[in-house]
């Protein structure tokens, strides 16, 4: 083999410089492609840890939504929750009493406004992430929320109806 090189090396050695050129050639786009496709793997796992990172954000918010209407909703009240409660004229300490527990519930939700606004920046990246769906998922909470709100706060401010007939029968169908 090496006498045969030796013998045809006129002829190779102008062959060989543009042969090496096209095979570093080659070399650089197989490379060039192994590192587009390494990229677009990286790319897709960049996404996907955004993924996680917000399902996990929205899923810890979810369960922090149990904790923080239980907190609203309990239907225990101290006099000093609802002692910044506006006193109505001629009002007996027992009225303002049964009024207050609604205040409360109304000052539990101003008092967890910073969860309700963390809910409300994340509910577009949710949205963005996993699709429109998810706004019926953030609407039901916000229903609720606004459901706890306007009773209370219609609770604590109205006069309370008289108790007729009528009324009784309203609050009965109301319940069912």
């Amino acid at each position: 083999m090496y006498d045969w090189l030796i013998a045809h090396y006129e002829v190779l050695k102008d062959f060989s410089t543009p042969l090496l050129t096209l095979v570093g050639f080659g070399i650089t786009i197989g490379l060039g492609v192994a590192g587009l496709k390494t990229f677009d793997r990286w790319k897709r796992e960049k996404v996907e840890e955004r993924r996680i990172e917000t399902a996990i954000t929205a899923l810890a918010l979810a369960y922090e939504s149990k904790i923080v209407f239980k907190s609203i909703r309990n239907s225990f009240a101290t006099s000093a929750e609802y002692k910044e409660m506006p006193i109505r004229e001629s009002e007996s300490e027992d009225s303002r009493a049964s009024r207050g527990s609604y205040w409360a519930v109304l000052k539990r939700v101003y008092d967890n406004k910073d969860y309700f606004e963390r809910v409300w920046k994340l509910q577009p990246e949710v949205m963005a992430i996993f699709g429109e769906k998810m706004e019926d998922v953030f609407g039901k909470m916000h229903d609720a929320r606004s459901m706890v709100h306007v009773a209370s706060q219609t609770l604590a401010f109205d006069d309370i109806p008289p108790n007729t007939e009528d009324n009784q029968k309203t609050n009965r169908t109301a319940q069912k």
